[in-house]
C-alpha cells in the first residue's frame, strides 16, 4: 500500500471509531463498503482500501505460514483483477494467525484434507 493510501485508510478508520454508537457505526460502515465508486471528495474509497489492505494482510500472514507452499496462485492476491483460488488455504492461515475459530475443507490432489484450527 502506497503512503497515501495507507493514510487514506487509517484516516477513515479512525473516523469510524469516533461513531459513538454501535448501531450508527456499523450503518456507517455499511454505507461506506456500498460505495465503489470514488468520488471527487474521496468518498468510496473505503472498499477499495479495505480490499488492498486484506490482500497484503493475507499475503503477509501466508508468508509466515506453513501452508504457503500448497498456495500456487498466490502471486494473484496482489493483483487487482485478479482472483486468488486458494481461498481455503489463505483463510486457514489468517485464522491461525489471529488465533480464530474456522472450519476448512481442503482439497490436494483429489484427496479431502479436514483442517481445524
Amino acid at each position: 500500500m502506497t503512503k497515501n493510501c495507507q493514510q487514506e485508510f487509517l484516516y477513515q478508520l479512525q473516523q469510524l471509531r469516533l461513531i459513538e454508537e454501535e448501531d450508527d457505526r456499523k450503518l456507517q460502515l455499511q454505507s461506506q463498503f456500498a460505495e465503489h465508486e470514488i468520488q471527487e471528495n474521496g468518498q468510496g474509497c473505503f472498499n477499495n482500501l479495505s480490499t488492498i489492505f486484506l490482500r497484503n494482510l493475507c499475503d503477509a500472514v501466508l508468508e509466515c505460514s506453513e501452508m504457503k507452499e500448497y498456495c500456487l496462485d498466490r502471486e494473484n492476491l496482489l493483483i487487482w483483477e485478479a482472483e486468488c483460488n486458494n481461498n481455503e488455504i489463505i483463510i486457514q492461515a489468517l485464522a491461525s494467525q489471529l488465533k480464530m475459530s474456522c472450519q476448512t475443507d481442503i482439497f490436494f490432489e483429489q484427496q479431502l484434507y479436514h483442517l481445524g484450527v
